[in-house]
């Protein structure tokens, strides 16, 4: 933003527009417990972000860790089903493009290999986001980033 700011001689409004980003952001995290609840982005194909990837910087600027990301895989990975229920995410980020019937997606999904031995697909723990928000580089990321951090909570543990 800052850059394309100085391109297009509107340093000032850059700036104006980074300070309220960062602001969101921050008023967004703020409160937040000390755990860093794990998340896990669906994808019918089980290619998911690891690190060094949009989501990646998201989660963790929400408060949150990537499942992927903490298995140090770089990048969009592969992901076997077998690695999928090993993972035990806290929740499921999930565009609005591959669930448009949140209930019916929620519905399919604990019939789907691997996806449904996880307990926040068994549990209906999922955060449903805009393809906008999970796959634009823009100022849309602090958006996805203000959204996640809606569902922060410190997980339960079992007694």
């Amino acid at each position: 933003i800052l850059r394309m700011g100085q391109l297009m001689g509107v340093e000032a409004k850059a700036q104006k527009l980074v300070d309220k980003i960062r602001e969101a952001i921050k008023a967004a995290t703020a409160g937040q417990g000390p755990c860093r609840p794990i998340l896990l982005q669906y994808s019918s194909n089980d290619v998911l972000p690891g690190t060094e990837t949009i989501f990646n910087n998201a989660v963790e600027r929400a408060g949150f860790q990537n499942a992927v990301g903490a298995m140090k895989l770089k990048g969009w990975a592969q992901i076997s089903h077998e690695i999928l229920v090993q993972m035990k995410p806290d929740a499921i980020v999930v565009s609005k493009h591959d669930a448009p019937d949140e209930a019916a997606f929620k519905k399919k999904m604990l019939n789907m290999p691997g996806w449904s031995r996880i307990p926040a697909v068994k549990e209906g723990r999922f955060i449903f986001v805009s393809d906008r928000l999970l796959y634009s580089v823009s100022h849309h990321i602090s958006t996805l980033i203000e959204e996640l951090a809606k569902h922060h909570s410190c997980p339960k543990k079992p007694a």
